[in-house]
């Protein structure tokens, strides 16, 4: 409600009329975005009706005003939803209103921290003309701190007495650990460690059995944690307690007991079974601080009931690791799981950690134990196996070659059928795809027949570039020169397939650029961020190569492409044909209108965009660009080469995503070097495939759709 600070008005006016700056959405506009949320805060107090406890209230310190959201359980984590759609929780007319953070006071109450200044941007963000008008110091002097006080207190509020916990006796202070108001207690709790005074231990422990506040029980639980005077009886006690928060929190301090304590290790056990969904989330990773049968049995317990969700199954593999095989041999008997979506992907995930060990013993015995399996199950372990035993440098043909292991005939049986599948005219392309792809494991003497033959303008474009991206996972010297012999032969979407799969290895980075020059591939195959990463390549060779090739070939300057594109800003658009437009050249990367892929960001937000910042959106993606869709090039061990925004990242692993939403998980240990280029996964240079009208086609079909 606050008006459009005047520099702020002038800059976005500038910003918006004057394409060659770069700047992010939120500078063009003068107001009603968040452009600097602060200061998250959980509301932990009593003061405010019952609906307010547990909400998340955030400061927005450009737009004067405060948001509250409800945070909703969502499996083991959760999910903010704006508690008022139309409307703030608190705003302000004045443009000095600053809510940079909050505290839980012991008033019970939410109290905002008011910066007050009169300008809150960055100096650096500022132009240099404007930025000489204001007093950026300006309001220094007059910090203000509000109690946001409830309606009930409208008639007068008294102010509470000061608090003076510091000289409350241990007795007392055990007793504020019941506080309904989160600072008395939670100032309780630091003091009490602070003090280490022992002697009303003996009321600690009752309070943990008998108190009728879960919350009160854990902070008598974790309080004679920071006395050291937790017992295994009282972590016993609290595991089967009748709250499932209290459960948690007791089966995480349980973690470095359980090798000591087997009755504490069985209890966490059969807690793989409770029917909260968070504590079993918490057993998953405990599990894994033991290597006991019964610990791996637990974790195959909670794999099978919980599977279908990506972060259990995170958890899971964390604490699997000493004991994969075992672990997948439980899940293999359980034949609808194995059988299942979810299932499948679980036991494919247990076989690429079991190969990547190396040992070669465990592999052959779990093939064994496949034996009896369907089909999927069967190529699913196989597939999954050589994944991982690539990765410890071996491969499945020192099983098939070594009389001692018997898992020969099924690895042949099944790259045999694979070989089948793949040239089958009556199988899916889906099926012949899965075949192919596991071709790559097979002696390449064996498959580099029907690999090859699948590269022909006889099989659909997908065969072919599976066969090509099966052919490049043989990894062998030859196959370079192979794929680049063929490219002239292939269709454009194949050959640009072959290209991006070569150019994942470095290796043969050279041999691509060779091709470049001697003009079989076109320039144009290469996309600019690799052409701009070549040329800063730690080798002086394809640095030297690609310089030479692609200096005087950069895409046009974006300023340029933007000018040139203004009159598509005057043409009338079609959204028939703009429907088109998107499906060949945006659904590989943007979903709208139930159609494309979630890989970009969500398009619902353009309904608040004008024609003008979409075409700057589309021609300079990386003008204004989210962190979260950067462009990273990972370079792995064995030399592959992959892009693609981080979708996800633990411990272990990151998950880049790339077009289409396909995604590549790469083991942490695998990789040699990761770099961002700054720019968007979104590349420059899509004025070639589309000319002026149909960029004008294509806004008129996101626009008239996203109003809608």
């Amino acid at each position: 409600i606050s008006p459009a600070e005047p520099w702020r008005a002038i800059n976005a006016e500038r910003l918006t009329a004057d394409t060659s700056k770069k700047s992010p959405f939120d500078s063009t506009v003068a107001k009603g975005y968040v452009t600097s949320s602060s200061g998250v805060t959980i509301y932990r107090g009593a003061a405010y009706p019952e609906p307010y406890y547990g909400n998340a209230f955030v400061g927005e310190v450009a737009g004067n005003l405060v948001m509250r959201y409800q945070l909703n359980e969502d499996g083991v984590t959760f999910q903010g939803q704006r508690v008022h759609q139309d409307s703030e929780f608190l705003a302000s007319t004045d443009n000095w209103f600053r809510p940079v953070n909050f505290i839980n006071a012991p008033d019970g109450m939410l109290h905002v921290l008011d910066m007050y200044r009169e300008t809150i941007e960055h100096p650096w963000s500022m132009p240099d003309d404007l930025k000489a008008q204001v007093d950026l110091t300006s309001g220094r002097d007059r910090g203000r701190i509000y109690r946001l006080v409830p309606n009930r207190y409208r008639d007068g509020f008294v102010k509470p007495p000061i608090p003076r916990l510091g000289s409350a006796t241990t007795k007392s202070l055990i007793a504020e650990l019941s506080n309904p108001n989160s600072w008395w207690r939670e100032t309780a709790h630091r003091l009490l460690f602070e003090r280490q005074d022992m002697s009303e231990n003996t009321a600690l422990k009752s309070i943990l059995r008998e108190h009728e506040m879960p919350r009160t029980r854990v902070h008598a639980l974790w309080t004679l944690q920071g006395l050291q005077s937790l017992s295994d009886n009282d972590l016993a006690v609290t595991i089967q307690d009748p709250n499932a928060r209290v459960r948690e929190q007791a089966i995480r301090l349980a973690e470095s007991r359980l090798a000591q304590s087997p009755a504490l290790l069985q209890l966490v056990v059969e807690a793989a079974a409770d029917d909260d969904k968070r504590v079993r989330f918490q057993v998953a990773f405990t599990l894994g601080e033991v290597d006991e049968e019964r610990a791996t049995e637990a974790l195959a317990t909670i794999a099978v009931r919980d599977a279908d969700d990506p972060l259990m199954r995170t958890a899971i593999m964390s604490s699997a690791s000493r004991s994969d095989a075992a672990m997948l041999k439980l899940l293999l008997l359980d034949r609808p799981f194995t059988e299942s979506k979810h299932g499948l992907e679980t036991i494919s995930q247990l076989a690429v950690m079991v190969g990547s060990s190396g040992d070669l013993s465990r592999a052959d015995e779990l093939l064994l134990a496949v034996s009896n399996q369907t089909q999927p199950v069967q190529v699913a372990m196989v597939r999954s196996l050589a994944t991982g035993l690539r990765r410890a440098n071996q491969d499945l043909a020192a099983l098939t070659d070594n009389k001692n292991f018997a898992s020969g005939p099924l690895i042949t049986s099944t790259l045999n059928d694979a070989a089948t599948n793949a040239v089958d005219a009556s199988a899916t392309i889906e099926q012949r795809q899965q075949a192919i792809a596991l071709l790559s494991f097979g002696r390449y003497p064996d498959v580099e027949l029907t690999l090859q033959g699948l590269l022909s303008i006889q099989h659909p474009p997908m065969l072919q570039a599976a066969a090509a991206s099966a052919l490049v996972g043989t990894a062998r010297p030859e196959i370079s020169a192979l794929l680049l012999e063929r490219f002239p032969r292939l269709t454009p979407s194949v050959q640009a397939e072959v290209i991006g799969q070569l150019l994942q290895r470095t290796v043969w980075i050279p041999d691509v650029l060779d091709a470049v020059s001697e003009h079989t591939v076109p320039a144009k195959l290469i996309a600019p961020n690799l052409r701009a990463a070549y040329m800063k390549s730690a080798s002086p060779a394809i640095r030297q190569r690609a310089t030479l090739l692609f200096a005087n070939d950069l895409p046009s300057s974006r300023t340029e492409v933007l000018d040139k594109y203004q009159v598509t800003l005057t043409l009338t658009g079609n959204q028939q044909r703009g429907a088109e437009i998107f499906r060949k050249n945006c659904q590989s990367c943007h979903r709208f209108n139930n159609s494309g892929f979630e890989v970009g960001p969500n398009l619902a937000t353009i309904q608040n965009r004008t024609a003008g910042q979409l075409l700057v959106n589309i021609l300079d993606p990386s003008r204004e660009v989210s962190p979260d869709f950067l462009e990273y090039i990972v370079l792995s061990i064995d030399g592959r080469v992959v892009s693609g925004m981080i979708a996800s990242e633990n411990a272990n692993s990151i998950t880049l995503r790339q077009a289409e939403g396909v995604e590549t998980n790469i083991q942490r240990s695998d990789i040699d070097a990761i770099q961002s280029n700054g720019k968007s996964l979104m590349p420059e240079g899509i004025e070639a495939m589309i000319t002026p009208q149909e960029m004008a086609d294509l806004i008129t079909y996101l626009l008239s759709l996203g109003a809608n």
